[in-house]
C-alpha cells in the first residue's frame, strides 16, 4: 500500500526498488502505470446517502427522477476531479522518483571519487 503523499510514495517506490536502481535496471513508472499503483490507494468516498440527502433539502420538490439525475452528475463531477487528482499526485510522484534516483545516483559518483 502507497501512501498518496507523492513524496512519501516516491520514498517508498525507491526504497523497494534500490537493488534494481543500484543496478541500473531500474526505470520509473509510466503515467499510466503509476496511476494504476496509486488507484488502488485511493478511496472512493463519495458518500451517497449524504448526497441524497443533501439533494433533498436543497430542492424538497424534486422527484425521485430529479434526484437521481442530479446524484449522478455529482457522482461524475466527483470521480472527474478524482482522476484529476489521481493524475496530478501521479505526475509529482514521478517526478520526486526522478529526483531522488537523481541525487541517489549523485551521492554514488561523490562517495566513489571520495573512497576509490
Amino acid at each position: 500500500m502507497y501512501p498518496s503523499d507523492p513524496k512519501s510514495c516516491a520514498r517508498q517506490i525507491v526504497k523497494e526498488s534500490i537493488d534494481r536502481i543500484l543496478a541500473g535496471r531500474f526505470d520509473a513508472p509510466t503515467l499510466e502505470g503509476m496511476e494504476s499503483i496509486l488507484n488502488r490507494n485511493f478511496e472512493n468516498l463519495f458518500d451517497e446517502h449524504h448526497a441524497i440527502q443533501s439533494i433533498k433539502a436543497s430542492h424538497p420538490s424534486w422527484d425521485k427522477l430529479m434526484i437521481s439525475e442530479e446524484l449522478d452528475r455529482q457522482r461524475r463531477f466527483y470521480e472527474r476531479k478524482l482522476r484529476e487528482r489521481l493524475r496530478a499526485v501521479s505526475v509529482e510522484t514521478i517526478s520526486e522518483i526522478e529526483n531522488l534516483i537523481a541525487s541517489l545516483n549523485e551521492m554514488i559518483r561523490n562517495w566513489k571519487k571520495l573512497n576509490l
